[in-house]
């Protein structure tokens, strides 16, 4: 049994002498510049002794707007339990913390009235209504998100594409893959094609599955839970149970997974986000 981990990002460098191919989010791809430009990443702002700050990776989100974004509840939940300072970054990895038009800071966390989870290592109970909005100062994202009244129910079976900012790998010239997340390695927002189907566990209420397509090597990682899960009629998910195995540890052991993540469906939620995104 796959062991889930929807917490936070394990920071961590996991070197290999192999000669494979880099992977991805695992498995997945680059995104094209501006794909999806409304894909958000939630990082803490660490000050430094004096005046400088550095920022830690800690979940994905989705821009709705100028001033709000959607997200998973656990993330918003850990920043409110450990008091941490969370900035939204929209630009380009690589811009310092001090880059205008990059980060907006967060005014207003909002986790959703019925929210519950917990966790424990090899037990995992069902999670309950997963899902956060923040309020934000202004976002110079170009596009933002549509999102889909599409019943989830009617989904299963079809194609999607899982856009998050978490664990991933790089290739230095000499061989030796570097895993870490994809703020520190520099990369871009990572892509992936998936299926949506009925899970077998509750793993999450209401909530289903995805899996790899075609039997590829492919899973979501720590540090995507909030990404959106993307289809032709707009934004029908939320990740909120990402996979912590060898696949993201240690991505060339050569392995398949058979579940790449569990996503809250948005239909049930649509009313609830409105009423606080319109008010």
């Amino acid at each position: 049994m796959f062991i889930l981990q929807y917490y936070l990002l394990c920071v961590l460098i996991v070197e290999s002498s192999t000669k494979e191919s880099p992977l991805r989010i695992i498995g997945g791809s680059d995104a094209q510049e501006g794909q999806y430009p409304f894909v958000i990443r939630l990082e803490s702002q660490i000050k430094r002794s004096g005046n400088s700050t550095y920022h830690k990776h800690l979940c994905s989100g989705t821009a709705l707007s100028s001033t709000w974004v959607l997200t998973a509840g656990h993330c918003a939940s850990v920043v409110l339990k450990y008091r941490l300072k969370m900035v939204v970054r929209y630009g380009r990895v690589e811009h310092p913390p001090d880059y205008e038009d990059t980060f907006s800071k967060v005014l207003l966390t909002i986790i959703h009235p019925l929210y519950s989870y917990k966790f424990e290592e090899l037990h995992i109970t069902p999670n309950k209504n997963d899902m956060a909005l923040l309020k934000t100062t202004p976002m110079k994202v170009k596009r933002f998100c549509k999102l889909s009244s599409v019943d989830f129910f009617s989904l299963y079976g079809y194609e999607a594409v899982l856009a998050g900012y978490g664990i991933t790998t790089t290739k230095l010239p000499d061989g030796t893959i570097l895993t870490n997340s994809s703020l520190n390695l520099l990369k871009p927002l990572q892509i992936l094609k998936v299926l949506m189907y009925k899970c077998g566990q509750n793993f999450l209420r209401p909530g289903f599955c995805l899996a790899p397509k075609c039997g590829r090597k492919m899973t979501s990682c720590p540090g995507d839970s909030g990404s959106p899960l993307i289809h032709p009629s707009g934004v029908v998910g939320v990740l909120s149970l990402a996979e912590l195995t060898t696949d993201c540890l240690y991505p060339t052991i050569n392995s398949r997974v058979s579940l790449v993540g569990v996503v809250l469906p948005i239909s049930p939620y649509i009313e609830w986000i409105l009423s606080h995104v319109t008010a």
